[in-house]
C-alpha cells in the first residue's frame, strides 16, 4: 500500500471514531433529557414543584429531542406560573437593613444573605429561622400559599442599641449653695403621738388614784368631824380633788392633742421648710389649777 493510500485509510478511520464519539454522546445528552422529564414529571406529582423546576431547565436545551424539549417547555411555563417566591427583608432593632443573615428553611439551607432578590420556594407550611450576628436568632412559621409570588418576609432582630452617655448635672455657680437633698419621708405616726398618748396614760393613773385618795379624805372627814373639821383638812381632801381633776384635764388633753397630730401628718410627712412651719402644726395646750377645779385650754394651727 502506498504512503497516500494509508493516510485516506487513517483518515477514514479517525473519521469513524469521532462520529462514534459524537453518536455516544448524543446519545447520552439525549438520555440525561429523557431522565430529566421524567424525575420533573415525579417531582410536580409530590408536591415539589421548585425542584421540579431545576429538572425542567435541563430538559428544554436545544441538545434535548425536540419532542422532549417541547413537552419540557410547557410544563416549565405551568410550573413557573404556579411555584410561589418570598423576598427576606431583615432589620436591626434600629431599623437598619441587614445584608449577612443566614436563613433556613425547615432545617435546611435556604439563603446566607438577604439582597432584596426574591426566592422560589414550595407551597405549604414552612418554618424559616434567621440568624445574624450579635442578636439571638429569630424562627416563625409561615404558610406559603401556590401561585404567590414576592410575598414580603419581615423579620426584626433584637440588636443592641448605642450607648447613651448620661447627661452631667450642670455645675454650681460660685456663691451659690445647692439644696441640700430632700429628707426621706416616713411612714406611719409621728413620734409625738406616741408621746402624748404615753402622757394620757400616765395622767389617767393619777387621776384614778388622786381621785380614790380624795373621795376617801372626804368620806372620812364627813363620818369623823364633819361639820366642825379643821382647815387644814379640808385642805389636804381639796388638794386630792383638785389634782385628780387636773389629771384628768391633762389626759384628755394630751389624747386629743395625739389625735390631732396623727391627723395632721397622715401616712408620710411633708419635708418642712423652717422652724415656724413645724411650731405652727404643733398643737398647744394648757392646764391652771384653781381652788376648786382646773382650767383646761387646748388649740392648734395648719
Amino acid at each position: 500500500m502506498s504512503v497516500r493510500g494509508l493516510v485516506a485509510s487513517s483518515a477514514v478511520l479517525f473519521a469513524l471514531a469521532l462520529a462514534a464519539d459524537a453518536q455516544a454522546d448524543d446519545r447520552q445528552e439525549k438520555k440525561v433529557c429523557a431522565q430529566a422529564s421524567e424525575e420533573a414529571q415525579q417531582l410536580r406529582t409530590d408536591g415539589h414543584p421548585r425542584e421540579a423546576r431545576e429538572r425542567l431547565l435541563v430538559c428544554v436545551r436545544d441538545v434535548c429531542p425536540q419532542v422532549v424539549r417541547k413537552d419540557c417547555t410547557l410544563w416549565l411555563a405551568e410550573v413557573e406560573a404556579a411555584l410561589p417566591s418570598v423576598v427576606i427583608n431583615a432589620r436591626d432593632g434600629q431599623g437598619h437593613d441587614l445584608v449577612n443573615v443566614r436563613v433556613t428553611l425547615d432545617g435546611k439551607p435556604f439563603t446566607d444573605k438577604v439582597d432584596g432578590k426574591s426566592i422560589a420556594v414550595n407551597p405549604g407550611i414552612h418554618v424559616f429561622r434567621y440568624e445574624a450576628d450579635d442578636a439571638p436568632p429569630i424562627e416563625e412559621k409561615v404558610v406559603v400559599r401556590e401561585g404567590e409570588k414576592n410575598r414580603e418576609l419581615v423579620v426584626t432582630f433584637k440588636t443592641p442599641g448605642p450607648a447613651v452617655a448620661p447627661v452631667p448635672e450642670p455645675p454650681t455657680p460660685p456663691g451659690v449653695v445647692a439644696p441640700s437633698p430632700a429628707p426621706a419621708a416616713h411612714s406611719g405616726p409621728p413620734a409625738l403621738t406616741y408621746v402624748l398618748a404615753g402622757v394620757a396614760v400616765v395622767a389617767a393613773g393619777g387621776y384614778a388614784y388622786l381621785g380614790i385618795q380624795g373621795k376617801n379624805d372626804v368620806d372620812n372627814l364627813r363620818s369623823t368631824c364633819a361639820p366642825a373639821c379643821s382647815q387644814s383638812q379640808k385642805d389636804s381632801a381639796s388638794q386630792q380633788l383638785l389634782g385628780a381633776n387636773i389629771s384628768f384635764g391633762v389626759g384628755v388633753a394630751s389624747l386629743a392633742a395625739a389625735a390631732i397630730v396623727w391627723i395632721a401628718s397622715p401616712g408620710k410627712a411633708a419635708p418642712s421648710t423652717t422652724s415656724a412651719t413645724t411650731a405652727s402644726r404643733t398643737p398647744v395646750f394648757d392646764v391652771q389649777g384653781l381652788p376648786h377645779g382646773g382650767f383646761l385650754s387646748l388649740g392648734a394651727r395648719f
